[in-house]
């Protein structure tokens, strides 16, 4: 049974979605976890290291409450079927937690080359019908969802009109996915010198600069201070960090400001860049920003809110939202929390806040005892930016992340007791 869970999770970034109804659209992989359900519960035990995935899950249970409450005020089922969704992936987790994962890189780089190579496909095919110069086509792939290449991530079928279709904001998910895959193949290729492990690092990189997402390219920018102190020999000192940091911000700002093809995620940040150097500002960023103020002053307004939130009730969350901007009058902001805290908040109230930070404590926790001490890890440094990328967005709870995040976390944790043949990191 957790051979079945395991392959049907690893699988997903190569499949595509279904559309159920409107905003809801879910992997074929989980119709067959919701089959498996009563079956499973007989193979289910939990093992210590699926601790942070329960915290997670008990945030989601509280959350679940509070959008079930919610609809007394106003009926919309589609955020309780997603907290629903997020729930049979928490238990999918778990079950797994006891599986063998000493084939996992294995695994893990065949679903990741073919989900790369779907994504090229579709790249070349999008580039061969477009009507248009290589500028205009770069230019349209940092905006038009059908166009950004975040590979089966947001493709979606609908048997309705027998067609298939992109959904919007998952370029920032596969980009996180991405990283992870890079980092991956960044110590396999350390390790052993594979060509094809220094294959799918070009590949990776090649995506992520093409992606519009500057929640990958954090994620990207902070993991690589883990591995410029992994390669070093020497201890880095808090002047040569600072230096490498630098010097990183300073070439990253030249290829920005110079870039005249807006290529992928270099060319939202020249757009932001310019935006904000224009006295506009950058119109994603302030509707971010409106929302977070609009969400804390909902809570000063009426303190007794934190206590359920508003439920993962998207007309409940707008009816917040426009009640806190009666003393704002902003003209625009965002319509979801566009944060993975704010959404634990916001929509489960305090107690599903404070587990969603247990969750967060106990992925630190557990990759610095294991990793940091010997000064061999890059992870804690990935989840320092999953952290602060988290913040501007969500990618840790969505299903295709989560899932490979969950996978890859109790791979780590195997690490402990694995021999030198089967480990990543080693001294």
């Amino acid at each position: 049974m957790q051979k079945i869970y395991y392959f049907l999770l690893i699988t997903l970034p190569i499949t595509f979605k279904i559309s159920i109804t409107e905003g809801i659209f879910v992997f074929p992989q989980e119709i067959l976890m919701i089959c498996l359900f009563p079956i499973s519960i007989v193979y289910l035990k939990v093992k210590k290291t699926s601790e942070p995935f329960i915290y997670l899950g008990i945030g989601l249970v509280f959350m679940l409450i509070s959008s079930i409450l919610s609809l007394v005020y106003f009926v919309d089922i589609s955020g309780t079927l997603l907290v629903l969704k997020y729930l049979l992936y928490i238990y999918s987790i778990i079950i797994i937690s006891p599986y063998s994962f000493n084939n996992f890189v294995n695994d893990f780089n065949k679903i990741a080359l073919l989900s790369i190579f779907i994504s090229l496909i579709i790249l070349l095919d999008n580039y061969i019908n477009f009507d248009g110069d290589i500028k205009s086509f770069l230019n349209i792939m940092l905006y038009d969802v059908n166009y950004i290449p975040s590979g089966l991530s947001n493709l979606n079928y609908s048997f309705s009109t027998n067609s298939f279709f992109r959904s919007t904001g998952n370029h920032g998910i596969y980009g996180s996915y991405l990283v992870l895959v890079y980092l991956v193949n960044f110590y396999q290729f350390k390790k052993f010198r594979k060509k094809i492990n220094l294959f799918i690092l070009i590949l990776c990189l090649g995506f992520i600069f093409l992606l519009n997402s500057r929640e990958t390219l954090m994620v990207l920018i902070i993991s690589h201070f883990g591995l410029l102190h992994t390669l070093s020999k020497v201890k880095f000192s808090i002047k040569k960090l600072l230096i490498i940091g630098f010097s990183s911000f300073l070439v990253l700002f030249v290829i920005i400001y110079f870039n005249d093809n807006s290529i992928g995620v270099f060319g939202k940040f020249k757009n932001s860049f310019d935006a904000i150097t224009s006295g506009k500002g950058d119109g994603s960023i302030n509707a971010r920003f409106r929302t977070w103020i609009l969400s804390i002053h909902y809570f000063v307004k009426d303190p007794l809110q934190l206590i359920f939130g508003t439920g993962y009730n998207v007309l409940n969350y707008e009816n917040a939202l426009e009640i806190a901007n009666s003393d704002y009058k902003f003209k625009n902001y965002a319509t979801i929390p566009e944060n993975f805290f704010f959404m634990f908040l916001f929509y489960g109230g305090v107690f599903s806040f404070l587990f969603s930070i247990f969750y967060w404590a106990k992925i630190f926790i557990s990759f610095i005892n294991l990793s940091i001490r010997k000064n061999k890890s890059l992870l804690p440094w990935l989840i320092v930016g999953l952290f602060l990328a988290n913040n501007t967005g969500g990618s840790m709870i969505s299903d295709l992340f989560l899932a490979q995040f969950a996978l890859f976390y109790y791979y780590f944790k195997s690490l402990k007791n694995a021999t030198k043949q089967n480990t990543l990191y080693n001294s």
